[in-house]
């Protein structure tokens, strides 16, 4: 319970550090980062005079040496780097305000390598790049101030994308 506790804390210190970093800021768009094969990565960008901001999370999992044959795939390890990095979270904000975003957005992610942001139209779009060879993809998430609004997964073997899902706005509570 202890132990818990303690790994709970160091997570929310970290988050809290990493989403408290002034760090320099980026052109009007197209930044790119290196994503940490394990904890936590950010990028924040200003685009159009919009602080974006942008945390991931990632976690490593053992799946045996690059000599041996894979075992069965019980998890979205690409095989291309061992351990396989996992996504475990993905948070973003858009002039200091919290987007919700759903995990089908990142549950998939493993092995990312980088990520990048731009603007695209009138939406901020965030490209993670993962794998590598045939298991080489990037995911492309679409975004504005108010809400996630739609991603989409390449292979980038072929560079042709292979699913699409789009998110619904938000409720109005009244």
């Amino acid at each position: 319970m202890i132990k818990r506790f303690v790994v709970c804390a160091l997570i929310s210190l970290f988050l809290s550090a990493a989403w408290g970093q002034n760090q320099k800021r980026g052109p009007q768009a197209g930044r790119e980062t290196t994503v940490a094969r394990s904890g936590g990565s950010s990028l924040d960008t200003e685009i159009n005079g919009a602080l974006v901001q942008i945390l991931i999370t990632q976690y490593q999992i053992d799946i045996g040496k690059k000599e041996e044959p894979p075992a069965e795939r019980k998890n979205n390890c690409t095989y291309s780097s061992f351990p396989c990095s996992q996504m475990s979270s993905l948070h973003i904000r858009v002039k200091g305000i919290s987007l919700f975003v759903p995990r089908s957005v990142f549950a998939d992610c493993a092995d990312v390598g980088s990520m990048r942001l731009a603007l695209e139209g009138e939406d901020y779009v965030l490209t993670l790049t993962g794998g590598d060879a045939s298991e080489a993809y990037s995911v492309k998430v679409f975004f504005n101030a108010n809400q996630v609004k739609k991603r989409e997964v390449y292979d980038l073997e072929s560079g042709s994308m292979r699913q699409s899902t789009t998110y619904m706005p938000p409720p109005i509570l009244e």
